[in-house]
């Protein structure tokens, strides 16, 4: 028997207004926060360079409502030890990458070297 494969879309109607609202704003601001971004063979890793509480009960709240509506991504908070720094890890299945891209590279700021998000053949 076959596995049916869900397409790589996000769905943002599994969210009412204000859940939409709020991913938006966090979206803005944490993709907006990167100081880095790391291409992964599966997705990327974004670096924040303060590991406060603050930043990582948003990045909570940012995943508990983006898995709601992109329950194709794995979603991963992490800090290392004896630095300031958190990393946001989204990856998925084979196309995951660039459905991350596609959502996340607008958002990025300048000084974030954007190169390392677009997909090219």
């Amino acid at each position: 028997m076959a596995i049916e494969s869900k397409p790589l879309v996000c769905d943002l109607s599994l969210l009412s207004g204000s859940e939409r609202d709020r991913l938006m704003e966090l979206s803005d601001e944490l993709f907006g926060g990167a100081q880095e971004v790391r291409k992964l063979s599966d997705g990327y890793e974004f670096r924040y360079r303060d590991a406060s509480g603050e930043l990582i009960a948003k990045l909570a709240q940012w995943i508990s409502l983006d898995r709601q509506c992109c329950s194709f991504l794995k979603h991963g908070i992490f800090t290392e030890p004896h630095r300031d720094h958190a990393w946001l890890h989204l990856t998925g299945p084979e196309g995951a990458r660039e459905s991350i891209a596609a959502d996340v590279e607008r958002l990025l700021p300048g000084d974030v070297a954007l190169d390392d998000l677009r997909i090219t053949d």
